[in-house]
């Protein structure tokens, strides 16, 4: 406006979107996100430019960015069509080991530091850099069969995930983990990668039915590989792996229903115990 007045020509202050265009935008509780903010950002992820409309005035201008959100689901949900739109999504636990935990300690304190860089952050910055544009170099190069295809379209519909976004979530998040691993093949671990990252948020059925959890999106993802057929590099060692993995989890809810078992059977004989004492107290009072 003080440009308007002074010089008599408009000049366009850009938000936050445009601010962010070929960036991140990183929003902390985005399950509080009011509505119409949420409604805005819908809009202009699809678009992928922004409309500012004020005044009498109109501009355009472009608005690609990645948006990156934090939640804790304790206090709300996601908005169905706004958790449809996320690729991808991680669920983190509290950290008990006290090394992690005093990591996460030392990277806040020097996130929030005026002080420079060690050498030796700035050298792993720099290497993470070097491999992403190597990656990205590699990705156009990365094969897509029709059994990789078939595969994902399988999967997505035996779990009945709504829509058809992730499945090519999947597809181009397994891509792009073969291309991070300088490899143009996409391996059963890419695969699983993804589709443990892209479905856990998703509805299924139209809603009717709850999101999948990581064990039965493993579940599926390999059921599906058994109805497909499909067969690629580490197919049988991964699927031995994970095999093995599973009889380790039973194996340890095994003892732990033992032991409540135990712990059950220890806690009737003790309250046995109880009544059959009080019982006798009981009796020795009458008699005296």
């Amino acid at each position: 406006l003080n440009t308007m007045l002074t010089t008599g020509q408009m000049e366009i202050q850009l938000g936050v979107v445009g601010r962010a265009n070929s960036g991140v935008i990183y929003i902390d509780e985005i399950n509080l996100l009011p509505d119409h903010l949420v409604d805005s950002l819908i809009t202009v992820a699809s678009q992928k430019y922004n409309i500012i409309e004020r005044d009498g005035v109109q501009y355009a201008h472009p608005a690609q960015f990645i948006l990156i959100g934090t939640m804790n689901e304790e206090e709300g949900e996601l908005r169905p069509h706004f958790a449809e739109k996320i690729g991808l999504s991680v669920t983190l636990q509290t950290a008990n080991d006290p090394h992690t935990r005093m990591n996460i300690l030392t990277r806040n304190l020097r996130a929030k530091s005026s002080a420079p860089q060690s050498p030796k952050a700035i050298e792993r910055d720099h290497q993470l850099q070097a491999r992403i544009e190597e990656a990205q170099e590699i990705l156009p190069q990365v094969i897509i069969t029709k059994q990789i295809k078939k595969f994902i379209a399988v999967l997505c519909a035996q779990i009945k995930v709504d829509g058809y976004r992730p499945d090519l979530v999947i597809l181009r998040t397994a891509r792009a983990a073969a291309a991070m691993d300088k490899r143009k093949k996409i391996m059963t671990k890419d695969l699983l990668l993804a589709a443990r990252l892209a479905l856990p948020h998703r509805t299924r059925n139209t809603g009717l039915l709850a999101p999948l959890t990581d064990q039965e999106i493993i579940q599926a993802f390999w059921r599906a590989i058994e109805t497909v057929g499909l067969e690629l590099e580490d197919t049988k060692k991964l699927q031995q792996k994970s095999i093995n993995a599973e009889q380790k989890q039973q194996k340890k809810e095994q003892k732990k229903e033992i032991e409540f078992e135990s712990l059950g059977t220890k806690a009737g004989l003790l309250a046995l115990f109880f009544l059959l004492f009080a019982y006798i107290v009981f009796e020795v009072g009458r008699y005296s």
